[in-house]
């Protein structure tokens, strides 16, 4: 159970993330309009942002909070203690015997 729960997470973050973002992008925002900050927070939630520097980003203004560099340690911190505690509450409901 816990390897199709890994591997699903794979695929959504490997490929359908990127296709989700496009699709909102284009229904959402107008064709010219500059991205908003909140998806930029979206994109950077897939963990492999985590290397991509929030400074290269074209905000105008200075960056949130959410968007410096740092965060993306934040962010990775939180997938690693969410699947952490979901395996253990997982493992501790399942039957051993």
């Amino acid at each position: 159970m816990a390897t199709w729960g890994a591997i699903v997470l794979a695929v959504v973050f490997a490929f359908v993330w990127e296709t989700v973002l496009s699709i909102v992008q284009s229904l959402m925002l107008p064709a010219n309009a500059a991205v908003p900050n909140w998806f930029h927070l979206l994109t950077r939630l897939n963990p492999k942002y985590f290397y991509i520097d929030a400074n290269t980003l074209q905000l105008g203004n200075a960056a949130p909070f959410y968007l410096e560099p740092w965060f993306g340690g934040v962010i990775v911190a939180g997938w690693l203690l969410v699947s952490l505690g979901l395996a253990y509450v997982l493992f501790e409901r399942s039957d051993l015997a």
